[in-house]
Order: C-alpha cells, then structure tokens, then sequence
C-alpha cells in the first residue's frame, strides 16, 4: 500500500447552518488549541444569517480555516462528507459550529490515539444546558457489541486515524441518528475504541437540538439497526435497549 503523504496533522470538520450566535466562540476555541497543526474546514449548508459571513472573517486571517458552501441545503450529514472529502489532515475530528474544545483537546487527543496505536479515541465532554454542565465520561474501552446496547461514542470528542481506517462517509439519508451508524460501520471493521477519561470538550445542548428530543429518535435508530442487517423484531429489541441506555446516560441532564 502506498504511503499517503499528508499536509495537516489534524483535520476538523464543522458543519454550518445558522449558527451566528455561537460559531465565533467555536472557531476561537480551535484557534486557542496548544497544537497548532491543524486545517478547521467549515461547509455551510446554506445558511440564512450572519454565520458564513463571520466564519469568512476568520478565514481571510488565518489561512489554516477552509470555507465551503454547499450548493443546496443538504444537512449535517452531506455537509460533513463534504469536509471528509477534502480533508488533508492524517487525523480527522469533527466540531459542530455550537460546540467547544478545550484549549489542550487536540495535544491531548493526538497523545492518545499515538500510545494507543488504534484507530479510533474518544474522550470525556461536558454536556451543557442553559441552566446545568454535567460531565460524561465512556467507557474505558468500546467494542461493536457495547456500541451496539448505547452509543458511547461522540463525534465531538473523538478522533480518527485515516492511516488506519481511510475515509468513511455519513449516510445522508438519515435525517437524526447518521452518527451512530457511522461509528457501528468504522467501530465493527475497526474495534475496540479507546477513551481518553479527561473532560476535553463541551458540548451545547439547546432546546431545538435535533437529537434533544429523544422520542423523536426512535424511528431513525430503528433504520440504524435495519441498515446493518438486523431484522424486525431484533431491530425494536435494540431500539427498546438503546432508550433504556439513553435514559440513564441524560439523566442528570436538565
């Protein structure tokens, strides 16, 4: 196999969509990383306000943040495959335009993902509401089948190694839930999943967040289970799992 030269040590990918109260705080929060190494590449999905115009801002002073509008509103999805695409970095993390890393999170992360010589790490985060920060940490290691009972895994602390795992995609037709297929499809080919248990990320849990709703998840989770090859009734039995998981994990969550 040829060796894949590449220009970045980090590449991170945040989707954009309206985001104009929150994304400067974002940004700032990868320009503050103690590793400097790094190419932020935001895809707006055809926002309507202020968001792309400040993101634009950013990038006419800091060459490292790569802007890119999608053609059409597509989602979170599309939007993030769009960032992979065109990704340069030998490790991949993902940043909503809401979210927030801690100054140390890619040093520390890239530290962890090299002693543990795997594909894949996660770390802990804090969950923010307007009125509450509580902290999650996973566990200390994830295989498929822990995955399989609750997704311990966030894009928003995790961090890929695409020496190891090459580019994999979201399904875009998933509207909710496209995050927990994509790490059962790279955990099933790449376990286990190692977690860092520092707290290096926060991340922002607003009242029309669309996986805040959790009933509202059940029919994109039961087409999770459908999509890698679970039947009828086994599907509903991990879906009825998965509630019970995610009951326990928010419940301290306001």
């Amino acid at each position: 196999m040829e060796e894949v030269k590449y220009n970045k040590l980090v590449s991170i990918v945040t989707p954009l969509f309206n985001s104009e109260k929150f994304i400067s705080s974002t940004i700032q929060s990868v320009l503050s990383q103690t590793c400097h190494d790094w190419e932020l590449i935001i895809i707006d999905d055809c926002s309507t306000d202020r968001g792309l115009e400040i993101a634009k801002m950013y990038a006419k002073d800091d060459g490292r943040i790569i802007i890119k509008s999608l053609s059409k509103n597509s989602g979170s999805a599309a939007a993030r495959n769009e960032g992979i695409k065109i990704a340069r970095g030998k490790y991949l993390v993902f940043l909503d335009s809401d979210d927030l890393l801690d100054d140390n999170f890619l040093e520390k992360q890239v530290a962890f993902i090299e002693s543990k010589k795997c594909a894949v790490v996660t770390a802990g985060y804090r969950r923010k509401t307007d009125t509450t920060s509580t902290d999650f940490v996973p566990r200390e290691k994830i295989t498929y089948r822990t995955l399989l009972r609750g997704n311990e895994i966030s894009c928003l602390s995790s961090m890929i190694d695409l020496s190891i795992t090459g580019k994999h995609y979201f399904d875009s037709s998933l509207l909710k839930s496209e995050d927990y297929l994509f790490w059962l499809m790279l955990v099933k080919k790449n376990s286990p999943v190692f977690s860092n248990p520092e707290v290096l990320a926060t991340y922002s849990l607003h009242a029309n967040s669309k996986n805040r709703d959790k009933k509202s998840l059940i029919k994109w989770t039961r087409r999770v289970y459908r999509k890698i090859g679970f039947g009828p009734l086994l599907s509903w039995f991990c879906v009825c799992r998965l509630a019970l998981y995610s009951k326990r994990k928010y419940r301290n969550v306001a």
